[in-house]
C-alpha cells in the first residue's frame, strides 16, 4: 500500500510540474480545412521548455469550427 501512495505522489508532482511549464498562447495561424489553408485565431498551450503545442479538450474543436466558418465565408465571397 505504501508503494502505491508513493507512486501516486510522484505522478501528481509530475503533473503539477507539467502544468507549471505550459503557457497559454493565442495567435493567428493557418489551419487546413478541406484541402486548403485558412488563417484563424488559434488558442492552445505551449511548453516553455520544449515548445510542444497541445490543446485541452474542446479547444481544438473551437479552432476547427472557426476555420470551417472562415472557409465558408471565403467561398461565399463575404471575406475579401
Amino acid at each position: 500500500m505504501w508503494r502505491v501512495s508513493r507512486r501516486l505522489r510522484r505522478a501528481r508532482s509530475r503533473v503539477a510540474f507539467a502544468e507549471a511549464r505550459r503557457k497559454f498562447t493565442a495567435e493567428v495561424r493557418p489551419i487546413n480545412v478541406g484541402g486548403r489553408s485558412v488563417e484563424v485565431p488559434d488558442e492552445f498551450y505551449r511548453c516553455r521548455n520544449c515548445a510542444e503545442e497541445y490543446y485541452h479538450p474542446g479547444m481544438l474543436d473551437t479552432v476547427l469550427n472557426r476555420a470551417i466558418a472562415r472557409a465558408r465565408e471565403e467561398d461565399q465571397g463575404v471575406v475579401t
